[in-house]
């Protein structure tokens, strides 16, 4: 095995086992706190004020605990020294937007390499250089967990060079972070367009699941900060976007708080809370740093976001999943994709302040397509492409 090869396998291993110790100090504190409320003998229901383990034994998980902490730091170190520069290995970079999607903030706090930074990747030229068509970029945008591999199952390849074609446009997939707070990426999303946009004449994003927040988000911020690019973007397509929330999020959150109601189960709770800011947006899809700052409980179950209206300047089109093998008379009643349901991926509900209306929306719900089907379906792409005719894109129209 060469050297370069030795040192990337030694970087990745530094990089899972320094997350394993962060992982194990987490573990130690939650047997640690189990001990110490079940020695305290409380009442079932009702909290703690202190529920750590008490002499002897509350000395030993210190110094396990203390050993995990000093474990990580050293094993950061080495990460930092192997890092690995091969982002482009296909099954590492599945594992790595894996956790990066379920603890992808912890990593960035604690300076793990593991820790994807937002970039683009898999850049392909427009087609013609010559065409009467405006210079364009055509964008797609993973969601949670994923990385850009995630699009090139099925059709998908074959789809995105028939729509470069049509369009003219050049190509790029976002890879990113997926357990940061969709502001955040948001706003890191809108910074970077508007360098890397500066001689697009119009750019079409296609945002697979939080992919979609993301394009909502950016937008959002690029108006904030008066970038450019925003009066440039023509078109964007949501994939099974949650806009008004997922329903497992919710789930999720209702059964941690359930385990905070018993001192007895109240630290574990804390396995709960390892999951990524990303995750956490997820329950009612926050796109503002408002919709989670200054909010003293982060587990709340009352949506709390500040409506982000859409671009007015900017075709949309929802795409919904459903498990449903046929279509029912009210695509609302339908089946969700097994994440997102209809509703939320159409950007309705019963709360008007998060119901997005308007004749620049388009909304599409397919029969027998799931949530990663949406990536990859051939129905998916004849819906893009139809819609794209019949907004008489081809031919120099945008915004």
């Amino acid at each position: 095995m060469s050297d370069n090869k030795l040192k990337t396998w030694a970087g990745r291993g530094a990089s899972i086992a320094q997350l394993g110790a962060s992982l194990g100090a987490e573990v130690v504190d939650v047997v640690e706190r189990m001990h110490g409320s079940i020695s305290r003998s409380p009442m079932p229901l009702g909290k703690l004020e202190d529920d750590s383990a008490r002499g002897i034994s509350g000395f030993v998980y210190r110094c396990v605990k203390g050993g995990f902490e000093a474990g990580h730091i050293g094993l950061r170190k080495l990460a930092e020294q192997w890092q690995d520069a091969d982002d482009n290995d296909p099954r590492w970079l599945q594992v790595r937007a894996a956790t990066n999607g379920v603890c992808g903030d912890a990593l960035l706090a604690r300076g793990n390499p593991l820790a994807q930074p937002m970039v683009f990747v898999n850049e392909a030229p427009a087609p013609e250089l010559d065409s009467e068509e405006p210079e364009t970029l055509l964008l797609f945008i993973h969601g949670l967990c994923m990385s850009e591999l995630g699009w090139f199952d099925g059709v998908h390849k074959a789809a995105a060079t028939s729509m470069a074609g049509r369009l003219n446009a050049r190509v790029a997939y976002l890879r990113y972070n997926s357990g940061l707070h969709i502001s955040e990426n948001g706003e890191s999303l809108a910074r970077l367009l508007e360098d890397y946009a500066t001689n697009d004449q119009r750019i079409v994003i296609v945002g697979h699941s939080m992919g979609g927040l993301l394009a909502r988000s950016a937008s959002f911020y690029a108006e904030q900060h008066g970038y450019d690019w925003l009066s440039k973007l023509s078109h964007v397509v949501a994939l099974g976007t949650p806009h008004n929330g997922a329903p497992a999020e919710r789930l999720g959150n209702m059964a941690n708080t359930v385990l905070m109601a018993s001192p007895y189960t109240h630290p574990l709770s804390r396995l709960g809370n390892i999951r990524s800011a990303g995750i956490r947006d997820l329950r009612f899809s926050n796109l503002q740093h408002s919709d989670w700052q200054a909010i003293e409980d982060p587990d709340h179950y009352q949506d709390l976001r500040t409506p982000v209206p859409l671009n007015t300047n900017t075709e949309y089109l929802f795409v919904a999943g459903t498990r449903s093998e046929l279509m029912t008379d009210n695509p609302l009643d339908a089946k969700h994709d097994m994440l997102v349901t209809v509703e939320s991926a159409w950007a309705l509900g019963d709360n008007p302040d998060f119901v997005l209306q308007g004749d620049n929306i388009n909304r599409v719900a397919l029969a027998a397509t799931d949530h990663l089907r949406l990536l990859w379906s051939c129905e998916v792409y004849d819906e893009i492409n139809a819609w794209l005719d019949d907004l008489s894109v081809l031919g120099g129209s945008g915004p």
